[in-house]
């Protein structure tokens, strides 16, 4: 069965004024392409903490201080180290092909902001590209049809056009009324 996350040799320590607390040691993991995993433990076992250094959301002072993390979002692609990749990338993930609900709901959203716009956030971070695109795409669609549009109104003004050329060292006292009015529009 192809493998959809991979931790090795993960350890994770905290710097604090009072010495240096390991907080995960050497943890490996295998979780497969669509098998159901649960991680259970004591509280302050490290749960919460191998979650947050896959997603590399580790809060100071702690630090991923060794190891790897592969996942493998398309079964057959090539897996990528979590704890290597950039930071837009590791954001593209996050959130999109790997969630987290946390246990204090408090914790999940920010009170400061409405459901609403936290919401959006999400799908702005993760569908801009998508949207971007749609929205061009309908600029082109409006853009054919205003050309479409503007088309039908100058082509009795490219008729005059020739002519146009022909009066181009003429003064205008010297053309018809029609030409002289057409001649801002060309």
């Amino acid at each position: 069965m192809n493998e959809l996350l991979t931790i090795r040799n993960l350890t994770v320590k905290f710097y604090t004024y009072d010495g240096i607390v390991q907080a995960l040691e050497n943890l490996n993991l295998d979780i497969n392409q669509k098998e159901t995993f649960g991680l259970v433990g004591e509280t302050g076992c490290g749960k919460t903490l191998t979650a947050l250094s896959i997603l590399r959301l580790v809060p100071p002072p702690g630090r991923i201080e060794s190891g790897s993390i592969f996942f493998n979002a398309d079964s057959g692609g090539e897996p990528v180290d979590l704890l290597t990749i950039g930071e837009n990338e590791i954001r593209a993930i996050r959130g999109h092909k790997i969630s987290m609900i946390f246990q204090e709901p408090s914790a999940a959203l920010n009170p400061v902001y409405t459901i609403g716009d936290q919401i959006s956030e999400v799908i702005l971070l993760h569908r801009r590209q998508e949207l971007v695109n749609k929205a061009v795409e309908t600029v082109n669609e409006l853009l054919a049809k205003t050309n479409s549009f503007v088309s039908t109104l100058v082509n009795p003004i490219r008729l005059a056009e020739k002519s146009l050329y022909q009066k181009i060292d003429q003064n205008p006292h010297s053309l018809w009324p029609r030409v002289v009015s057409h001649i801002p529009l060309a």
